[in-house]
């Protein structure tokens, strides 16, 4: 068995290129295991440098560093990460963008609540992957009435939550008080 590790934000990466090389592995058969990271610029790196930055045109938010599955409270201590939102070639709109359409795709994909009929549509109708999530991304818009749509709306004010340096921290109490990434929220959720 295989897994996939992407991070978004990249320089150099555009929306199209990460939805595209998405597709590209769903259609080499990485269907089970696509983990995807946000891009965060750590002390010490060539991507600190303000050279670099300045070459790339980094932007980036200070947030809350995610602790995926614990248990947080008021008053606890949390590190900070510095939180890439934007580059050269891919500016904060489509980085919102490409953060919600990995987030459809873990939570519908990844985590199988759509990965058959996927294979089947790309694989018998000959449609895109990334034409169908981006098409499934649509639908939720135009219907926030659905699952779906509501899921997509959440999603959207977790990204918004995060640029405004509070974190991508999901907590539902109808399942536990831990915290769980977008992807996983909207798949319990759905």
């Amino acid at each position: 068995p295989t897994y996939v590790e992407l991070i978004l934000g990249m320089p150099g990466e555009t929306y199209a290129s990460f939805r595209d090389g998405i597709s590209r592995l769903l259609e080499a058969g990485a269907h089970d295991a696509i983990f995807l990271h946000k891009g965060v610029v750590l002390p010490n790196t060539e991507m600190d440098y303000p050279e670099y930055r300045a070459e790339h045109g980094i932007q980036t938010k200070m947030v809350p560093a995610t602790l995926t599955h614990s248990t947080t409270k008021e008053g606890d201590v949390r590190e900070n990460e510095e939180l890439i939102i934007g580059t050269k070639t891919m500016p904060p709109e489509d980085w919102k963008a490409a953060s919600m359409f990995g987030s459809v795709l873990q939570a519908c994909h990844i985590l199988r609540l759509t990965q058959v009929p996927a294979i089947y549509a790309s694989a018998c109708e000959g449609l895109p992957y990334g034409e169908l999530y981006e098409g499934l991304i649509d639908f939720a818009r135009r219907h926030p009435e659905t699952l779906m749509g509501a899921e997509l709306k959440r999603t959207e004010a977790v990204v918004e939550q995060a640029l405004d340096g509070m974190g991508f921290d999901v907590v539902l109490p109808e399942f536990s008080t831990i915290v769980w990434p977008p992807e996983e929220a909207s798949f319990l959720k759905i």
